[in-house]
């Protein structure tokens, strides 16, 4: 398994910031990698989402679609599993959102995923520690874009 764990700071209140990471329909405005999303069901504060992606494996791009069951706790958190996925055995992870002062957030962003036995190590990284740190700043700028 790859386990990964960052933290940002933006500069927008916890529900703000909770605002955009609950946004499915909208992460391919500001995610390279998303190429589709759909939402599913919704049952409470649980909602059932798929994603394809673009990952680069090194020689090729790899379209991969999974569904994540996320299951929000706003401002202060959301966690999801996965229901399905290709390429991928497990995907858990989530965030914890945090004042971090006035009007400021410390989001911490964890994700561990278990891969199938013929994944490639460049596909393994890039949904983990090489994508990560742009997939951050990506977040803090959209939050940060679209603070009243």
């Amino acid at each position: 398994m790859a386990a990964v764990q960052r933290s940002i700071e933006i500069a927008v209140p916890p529900e703000e910031f909770f605002k955009v990471v609950s946004d499915y329909k909208n992460y391919g405005q500001f995610l390279d990698e998303i190429r589709d999303v759909k939402l599913g069901r919704r049952d409470g504060n649980r909602v059932e989402v798929t994603y394809t992606i673009e990952v680069d494996a090194g020689i090729a791009k790899k379209a991969i679609t999974y569904t994540l069951a996320h299951v929000e706790a706003p401002p202060s958190s959301m966690k999801w599993t996965m229901v399905k996925g290709e390429m991928m055995k497990s995907n858990e992870g989530g965030w914890s959102i945090k004042e971090a002062g006035p009007g400021k957030t410390l989001a911490e962003y964890s994700i561990e995923i278990g891969f199938g036995l013929l994944v490639p190590k460049s596909v393994a990284g890039f949904l983990t520690e090489r994508n990560l740190p742009k997939m951050l700043e990506a977040f803090k700028k959209r939050a940060e874009s679209i603070r009243k």
